[in-house]
């Protein structure tokens, strides 16, 4: 944690970032090297965390590879621990961040399983 009471993520395969205020329950998730603004009384990018069972998900090219793709999956912890499968087999590692967790992986993998105590979700990448 910072000294203005936000904890942040990193994730270096996609060179992003999440970023969770506790004070106010926000989470704010961007390019590894920029910071959400704040224009007097608005701020840009943060989101109020809500208990959503929605889970985002994005892929991209490892700079500098030939071809090799960062996958990458996020959402808000309701309580429960997250657990993600590549393939139905391989574990992803998990992070947790206050009320958020996300989990990057590079490879072929394109489907991921996510399993709560109150739900699983198939993930289906499409590249």
């Amino acid at each position: 944690m910072n000294g203005s009471g936000i904890n942040r993520i990193m994730l270096p395969l996609s060179d992003l970032q999440i970023q969770w205020r506790a004070a106010d329950e926000h989470l704010w998730v961007g390019p590894g090297g920029e910071s959400p603004t704040t224009n007097g009384d608005r701020e840009s990018g943060w989101q109020a965390w809500t208990g959503s069972d929605v889970v985002n998900a994005a892929y991209g090219t490892i700079n500098g590879s030939r071809g090799i793709a960062w996958w990458m999956a996020w959402g808000e912890l309701r309580g429960e621990p997250v657990d993600i499968l590549l393939e139905g087999t391989v574990p992803a590692r998990v992070k947790t961040i206050g009320k958020v967790w996300a989990a990057e992986w590079s490879g072929l993998y394109r489907n991921a399983r996510l399993h709560t105590n109150q739900a699983v979700v198939e993930i289906a990448f499409h590249a």
